[in-house]
């Protein structure tokens, strides 16, 4: 009888651990970055959590410091709504599973890169630079190398910094850009000088040959369209 009621205390402790980490981990999950995976989290001070928790019924863990990269040693606050008990800072150690670039050669700034020129590796956040770029869980290297340039130098087989890339401009300032005017069944040509700089999609101001000026939406690489 003994022994089945420890078993039975035991069962309960661990049930109720189980419910307030369940509660931190989907806090801390909905706090850290989409670029995170396999989340994996490790409670310093347990025992002092779950005897505050005794003398509460009702309550609720908050995150203070908002974070992008919410990882390394955490500070979760345990705030009881149903008693003027003091609050509890539960102390967590927060890793995750990310994706990330290399570069397969050397880079310079103001390369145009290729998806040849890179690898996506896999590593524990720890492991890694604070300023690491980072790929969301299902998301493909052309979507951040395509038109991109290297903005700073890049060593072979070491992880890519953030900001580290850019998208190449279509236009730059004082481009030449070829300025198409469409209409029901007829398009016209002319040549004007870019005011500004932009990608594909942006829209800028093009002085034509004559001195006017035009509102236009770039649809290509020194090309772009008048808006209507």
């Amino acid at each position: 009888m003994i022994l089945l009621a420890s078993l039975m205390v035991l069962a309960s402790n661990n049930a109720f651990a189980a419910t307030w980490q369940g509660k931190v981990d989907d806090l801390i999950a909905t706090q850290t970055a989409a670029t995170y995976s396999a989340i994996e989290t490790h409670y310093l001070n347990p025992a002092a959590v779950e005897k505050w928790l005794q003398g509460c019924s009702d309550y609720q863990f908050t995150v203070p410091q908002s974070s992008r990269r919410l990882t390394g040693r955490v500070v979760v606050r345990a705030n009881c709504l149903a008693t003027r008990q003091r609050p509890l800072f539960v102390q967590v150690e927060v890793d995750a599973t990310v994706r990330y670039l290399t570069a397969t050669r050397d880079l310079l700034p103001g390369t145009a890169v290729a998806t040849a020129d890179f690898k996506v590796r896999t590593a524990k956040l720890s492991e890694l630079p604070r300023q690491t770029l980072l790929l969301n869980p299902s998301q493909q290297r052309e979507a951040i190398l395509t038109d991109a340039v290297v903005t700073r130098s890049l060593t072979a087989n070491t992880p890519v910094p953030e900001h580290a890339l850019r998208r190449a401009y279509a236009v730059q300032h004082g481009d030449e850009v070829r300025v198409l005017y469409q209409g029901n069944g007829f398009q016209v040509e002319q040549i004007g000088a870019a005011l500004g700089r932009g990608y594909i999609g942006d829209t800028l101001t093009v002085q034509m040959q004559n001195r006017h000026r035009v509102e236009v939406k770039i649809v290509g690489h020194g090309i772009a369209e008048v808006i209507k």
